[in-house]
This record gives C-alpha cells, sequence and structure tokens, in this order.
C-alpha cells in the first residue's frame, strides 16, 4: 500500500485535503502523520484484509462512547475499504508518551480514573475472557505463541505449564464483560502533557471484557520498578486492579502477559531484553504459581 495514493483516493472519497508527512515514529506498520494544513495533524492508518472493516467501525464506536465521557481517545474521522484492506484517519492526540520510571501514586490516581471510566462503557456483552485463556492454553495469532517459551529453556518450558494450570483453574471466575478493554495498556502508548495524561493512543486491539486487565497490563511492565519508583505507586495500581477483578484473575492477565511479551521477546528482540522480561517474568511467576 502506497500512503500517496491511499491519500489521493480518501480526498476524493470525502472532500478532504489531506498530505502525507512522515511515517509515525515508533508506530506500526501502516501508520502515517498527515496534515490537512489549517486544520492540524492526524494519523492515517491501514490494515490488511477487508474483514477489519468491521473491526474498525467497532473500535470507532467505542472510542465515541469513551469520548462521550471525557476520556481522551482519539476521534475517528473518517475510514472505509481501500485496495484489499482498511483505512482510518484519527485524530492526534497531544503529548509524549509516558516514561516508565515517571509513575507516582498522584498519576496512578489518573490512570485508575481513566480506567474506571472504561467500565461498562460498551454496548454488548464481550465473550472474555476467552481471548486470555485461548492464548495461554493454545497461543495466538501472531504473538503470544507457545513454541518459542517451550523451546528456548527448560526454565520457560515449566513457566508455560504452571501457567497453564493457573488459567485453568482460575479464569472461570472473570465477572466483568461489559468494559472497554484497551489491550495494550503500557506506558508507550500513554500521552503525557504537564505531568498530566492527555491522551490514550493504539487501540487497534481493543475490545470487550474486563478493564482489570489494562491495568494488569500496566503492573506488568512497571513489575521491576517497584523499588525505582517513588511513593510505592505500584502498590496502589495492584490495590486497585485486585479490587476491581480480584487477585486471582489480575494473576490470570498477568499470565498473559509473561506468555505475550516472553514470546515476542524471543523471536524479536537482543539477549539484554530477553533477560530483562524473564527476570519479570521469574518474579510474576513465582509470586502466582506458589507451591
Amino acid at each position: 500500500m502506497q500512503p500517496e495514493v491511499l491519500l489521493q483516493y480518501i480526498n476524493a472519497q470525502h472532500q478532504t485535503t489531506f498530505t502525507l508527512l512522515e511515517r509515525c515514529l515508533g508506530g506500526e506498520q501502516g501508520a502515517f502523520l498527515v496534515t490537512a494544513g489549517q486544520e492540524g495533524r492526524f494519523v492515517l492508518k491501514w490494515s490488511e484484509g477487508l474483514h477489519q472493516v468491521e473491526v474498525v467501525n467497532h473500535i470507532a464506536e467505542m472510542m465515541a462512547n469513551l469520548r462521550a465521557n471525557n476520556y481522551p481517545a482519539p476521534l475517528y474521522l473518517y475510514n472505509g475499504v481501500f485496495q484489499d484492506g482498511c483505512y482510518s484517519i484519527q485524530e492526534r492526540l497531544p503529548g509524549t508518551p509516558m516514561q516508565p520510571q515517571s509513575l507516582t501514586r498522584l498519576l496512578v490516581q489518573q490512570v485508575c480514573a481513566l480506567n474506571r471510566k472504561q467500565r461498562n462503557a460498551a454496548n454488548e456483552r464481550g465473550d472474555w475472557p476467552q481471548r486470555i485463556v485461548e492464548t495461554v492454553l493454545h497461543g495466538g495469532d501472531g504473538y503470544c505463541l507457545l513454541a518459542p517459551l517451550r523451546d528456548y529453556s527448560s526454565e520457560t518450558a515449566n513457566m508455560l505449564s504452571d501457567l497453564q494450570t493457573y488459567v485453568r483453574m482460575y479464569a472461570p471466575m472473570c465477572r466483568h464483560t461489559m468494559d472497554i478493554v484497551h489491550y495494550d495498556f503500557n506506558p508507550a502508548n500513554i500521552l503525557m502533557t504537564g505531568g498530566q495524561i492527555s491522551g490514550v493512543i493504539d487501540w487497534d486491539g481493543t475490545c470487550v471484557g474486563d478493564a482489570g486487565f489494562d491495568l494488569a497490563t500496566m503492573l506488568f511492565y512497571q513489575y521491576k520498578l517497584g523499588d525505582m519508583l517513588p511513593e510505592k505507586a505500584i502498590d496502589d495500581l495492584m490495590s486497585e486492579a485486585c479490587a476491581y477483578s480480584g487477585v486471582e484473575m489480575v494473576h490470570v492477565y498477568l499470565a498473559h502477559m509473561v506468555v505475550r511479551q516472553l514470546d515476542w521477546s524471543i523471536r524479536h528482540h537482543a539477549q539484554s531484553v530477553i533477560d530483562h522480561y524473564l527476570d519479570i517474568s521469574r518474579e510474576i511467576c513465582s509470586s502466582i504459581c506458589r507451591k
């Protein structure tokens, strides 16, 4: 897909004047920064597969629900079909990505306040936690692959086996199924301006389920920073997640994050990154799978 050609098509379809600026820094494939002159800058995304049309329409609907409750989610301006995929043009939200070491108790309060706005914000009931259970027990489509953990070392193979046992036991305890779940709520997707959260971006994986999963995702990426963070902010985050979803379900979500991140790092990252996430995974598994 050539973004210039796609923009020509979009301009013809919607009587707009978008022009291409650059590929979004650090963004996924198919994400570009575009402008419409004095109207400002926007984000253009394109995903392969005609099935993505329904997905994007659903995401746009959920973003509208969140925005109606003053949640800093992007506005979807246009979306449609182009060639063998689906495009969308979204509002570009202000701010720069949150730094993991910057998490304070005040910032945790902001995160939790946003998370509460995600609760019961969907228009339908989801099949949660099927996505979480399936990825841990059987693997996912392009992510949460199980073979890398089984093959990397006896330690990661044993981790996987223990986590699968835990998920089989406790996944049926899930209670919340009408929340909007970001599904990748990590610091890189949280924008900050002047110490305040100014936007939450990259909702491509969003689904209906338990918003506590997003708190668990943040917990995973903060796990080894607990002693570095001021005011024991990690404890507040854990307390909020457990109060809403229950300790067992938070552990189920962390089990998913271990499988998800270890698989991805083993296949794509340098050894130092693998070692970092192995350290996190050891601590999480030790907490979850006490014998």
